[in-house]
Order: structure tokens, then C-alpha cells, then sequence
């Protein structure tokens, strides 16, 4: 019986290993990265898939040679065919694309600021939306500040920083923004006005969720889009790709 439980707990591992492997090798990127591989490279995976190593399926995925094209979405793709004059992009898939530019005789590497741009947009929005509550939770301005050279920097720096607003604007501002929305400005502004704004409930949670956002945003473990040494070391970098 023991011998019979050690080899179903055997298979119960290898189906759960399977599993995991099987939701990295579903990510989008890998087909996209895939589509870009020369043949050495679609080795390379292929013995990783055989071998089962997941590990090794990541690091190919991540240190690929084409990654900034591997994640670019649909519209991304079709922006840099247009600059690349691959024919008829507009009507190419998004694999079409993907090939196009593969197979295009001067594979022309992605400008940075076609990527960026979006991201860059994104990221202000989110600030702006937030601004007027951010204010009033007197988070100090330069906490979401970065410069016009952010468009140079990594992708990554910038998509981190925006998954990170996100979160925050869904939970810890939109908690806050439900309370704001309680009651009119124009209430607000009589609490305050009548000295009584700490002992009127709505105000008291207030309060407390305005709180809650300023910690969110301040914290020292922020993006690094959003803090000063760290925003020296790639402005010191971009100037020296530059």
C-alpha cells in the first residue's frame, strides 16, 4: 500500500509540474517570441519543453533577442510596421506582423519611443485622475514626479510604475474617492467651515482612507520611476545612449 501511495504521490507532482509548465508555455509572448526565433533559438525551447524545465523556459522567454517586439501589443506592432514601410501592415495579423518584420531584409530595432509613448500617457493620466485627492491626503508633489526623459528609459521601468498606479487607483483611491462621494464639496467645505469636520462620521473615514492612499503612495518600496537616485542612475544611462 505504501509503495502504491508513493508512486500516485509521484504522479500527482509530475501532473502538477506539467500544469505549471503548461500555463508559462500559454503566455502570448512565448508564441509572439516564437514567431521571431531563429532556429537556434526555437532549439533551445524545444529542449527545454522536452526536459520539462520551466526555469529554463523563463530565461529563455526573458533574455530573448526580439523581447521588446515579443510584447508589444497588436496596435504597437502596426505602429513600427508603418515606420518600417512593411506592406500592407494595416491589414496584416498580428502573426502576419510578427513575421513581416522578422523576414524584413533591415530588421530595424523597435524605437523606444513608439513603445513608450503609451505607457508614458497612461501613467500621467492616472496622476491627474488622482491629483485632487492626492492634495487633499497632502501627498507632497514630487512623490509622482518623473522627468521628460522617461520616454528613454527601459520599458519595464515604465510599465512597473503603471501596474503600480493602477493598484493603487483601485484600491486605496477609489476607497477614499467612494467616501468623497458621500456628500456634495459644497458639504465638505461646511464641515470644515464649522470646525466640527473631526466629529461628523463620513468625515472621520475620510480621514482615515485619506490616509491610507498618502501611505500607499510614499512608501519607499515605490517604482523607481518615482524615486530621485534611481531616476539619476538612468537619466546618466540614457545620456550616454544618447
Amino acid at each position: 500500500m505504501q509503495r502504491l501511495q508513493e508512486l500516485k504521490d509521484k504522479i500527482h507532482l509530475r501532473s502538477k509540474r506539467l500544469r505549471n509548465l503548461d500555463n508559462v508555455l500559454r503566455q502570448k509572448q512565448i508564441e509572439n517570441l516564437w514567431i521571431l526565433s531563429s532556429d537556434e533559438e526555437k532549439e533551445k525551447l524545444e529542449l527545454c519543453i522536452v526536459n520539462e524545465d520551466k526555469d529554463g523556459i523563463i530565461n529563455w522567454w526573458r533574455g530573448h533577442s526580439k523581447i521588446e517586439f515579443g510584447e508589444q501589443s497588436y496596435a504597437q506592432l502596426k505602429e513600427i510596421a508603418r515606420k518600417q514601410k512593411i506592406k500592407d501592415y494595416s491589414r496584416k495579423t498580428k502573426v502576419n506582423l510578427l513575421l513581416a518584420l522578422k523576414n524584413k531584409e533591415e530588421f530595424v530595432p523597435v524605437d523606444i519611443l513608439i513603445v513608450n509613448e503609451p505607457f508614458i500617457i497612461d501613467i500621467k493620466n492616472f496622476i491627474t485622475k488622482m491629483s485632487p485627492l492626492l492634495l487633499e491626503a497632502k501627498v507632497p508633489a514630487d512623490y509622482l514626479e518623473f522627468p521628460n526623459e522617461a520616454k528613454y528609459f527601459d520599458t519595464k521601468i515604465l510599465t512597473t510604475a503603471l501596474e503600480w498606479l493602477q493598484r493603487v487607483y483601485s484600491f486605496e483611491y477609489k476607497n477614499a474617492k467612494d467616501i468623497k462621494a458621500l456628500l456634495t464639496e459644497e458639504m465638505w467645505t461646511r464641515y470644515k467651515n464649522w470646525g466640527e469636520f473631526d466629529e461628523h462620521q463620513e468625515a472621520l473615514l475620510l480621514t482615515e482612507r485619506l490616509q491610507l492612499l498618502k501611505k500607499a503612495i510614499v512608501r519607499a518600496d515605490r517604482p523607481d520611476l518615482f524615486k530621485r537616485k534611481k531616476i539619476e542612475r538612468f537619466l546618466k544611462k540614457v545620456k550616454e545612449d544618447l
